[in-house]
């Protein structure tokens, strides 16, 4: 018996010295961080939209996407419908149709897959007739987000390789599912946007600044397009883009805050297959849009020949509450431009654009401020929004957050 007791306590000295040896092993891999892919199991939530993640969060896989339409009727003087490219109809489409895809890789990467299903082109072809116009309006589908970002990187913070927003101009890189109003304003189809959708092939690196992420910085170089398909075959076409931003003012998780930034490009203009010359084009459409998007009304466009364009914008952007101020003015110059390759020089085609904007929340609500991106995100109700019946007849309501501004 005794001998028997000895065993035990033998056995019982080692199970509590195995158990402690693990539990400190446990304790110094929780300070140290969990091995990525040490457990590769995956659980799915709904975080707007499907996620699928591992435990530790090193893989996720998010899908999503968004579907925005707009209607629209227009009572229009003649005059105006016989001056212009196309005339205002009554009409209906869907302005945006995205499916989105989007995750990480081992901890430190992360992917973006989108496509857009309401895109459109013009394609171009042998006249028929003299009364035939020689094209014809193509839907099709194009990339916007596509890209890899590589984390954590020493010095440079994160490199991002794809199709993706060059880092100009403030409401440029606000996502369309976050925009107070149907359209951004005319500078993001004059300078921003425009024939290639926003989104052009590229690199760029990028990271936060200052204690507490006081501010960010962004520094690209870009392959300019002139359509949607994200492409570029042209000899020496480039683009440099450059943005640096701060916080002035910034309290309470982002209800008051006080936002600047400047932003610069310099880039030439784009070649185009059996095309003399680059060239670019400078072209505002309507604010209030329907139909195929190669069919909304310009009230102003022009194509010029060029060399160098250089362009630099400054923003500003305040919360207070549930109000939201937001401004911006970019200078724009065209070097050597002209309408025709052939014409003669007639020096540089300075353009300036801006808007002012002014919101306020009618519910106990604010816009939110990303201090990674130095632009607004999603904005989260304090009630969601809903208007239904229950199971017993009765009406059950939340109000939402509501917003207006000119």
């Amino acid at each position: 018996d005794e001998t028997d007791a000895r065993l035990r306590a033998i056995v019982e000295q080692y199970l509590q010295e195995k158990d402690a040896k693990k539990k400190a092993e446990e304790d110094l891999k929780k300070k140290a961080g969990a091995e990525v892919g040490s457990d590769l199991s995956m659980s799915a939530t709904w975080n707007n939209g499907l996620e699928l993640s591992t435990k530790n969060k090193d893989f996720r896989v998010h899908v999503g996407g968004r579907t925005q339409m707009d209607v629209g009727w227009f009572r229009v003087d003649p005059n105006v419908n016989s001056n212009i490219n196309t005339p205002y109809g009554d009409g209906i489409d869907f302005r945006r149709a995205r499916l989105r895809i989007d995750g990480t890789m081992y901890e430190t990467i992360d992917w973006a897959a989108e496509y857009d299903f309401v895109n459109s082109v013009r394609v171009r072809n042998q006249p028929v007739s003299a009364t035939s116009p020689g094209f014809f309006d193509q839907a099709v589908t194009a990339p916007t987000d596509l890209w890899w970002t590589f984390k954590e990187l020493p010095v440079v913070g994160n490199l991002r390789i794809g199709n993706q927003k060059e880092a100009i101009g403030f409401e440029h890189l606000v996502s369309s599912r976050f925009q107070p109003f149907m359209e951004r304003s005319y500078n993001q189809d004059t300078f921003y946007g425009g024939v290639f959708n926003g989104f052009v092939p590229g690199a760029q690196i990028f990271d936060t600044y200052g204690e507490d992420e006081i501010g960010t910085w962004n520094l690209g170089i870009f392959k300019p397009t002139n359509s949607v398909f994200a492409f570029n075959t042209g000899d020496g076409d480039y683009s440099m883009v450059g943005r640096v931003t701060r916080l002035l003012w910034y309290e309470n998780e982002g209800e008051g805050l006080l936002h600047v930034g400047m932003s610069g490009k310099q880039a030439t203009g784009v070649s185009q297959a059996g095309v003399n010359g680059r060239l670019l084009p400078f072209r505002t459409r309507d604010a209030i849009r329907t139909g195929l998007s190669v069919d909304w009304p310009q009230p102003a466009a022009i194509t010029l020949y060029g060399d160098d364009l250089q362009q630099v914008n400054m923003e500003m952007a305040a919360i207070y509450g549930p109000w939201t101020f937001q401004a911006e003015y970019l200078l724009s110059s065209y070097q050597d431009a002209r309408t025709t390759f052939a014409s003669p020089t007639n020096g540089n085609a300075v353009y300036h654009g801006g808007y002012i904007q002014l919101l306020r929340f009618l519910t106990n609500d604010h816009d939110h401020y990303s201090k990674k991106t130095g632009a607004f995100e999603r904005v989260k109700p304090n009630e969601n929004f809903f208007f239904v019946r229950d199971s017993s007849g009765n009406i059950c309501r939340a109000r939402g957050a509501w917003q207006i501004g000119a």
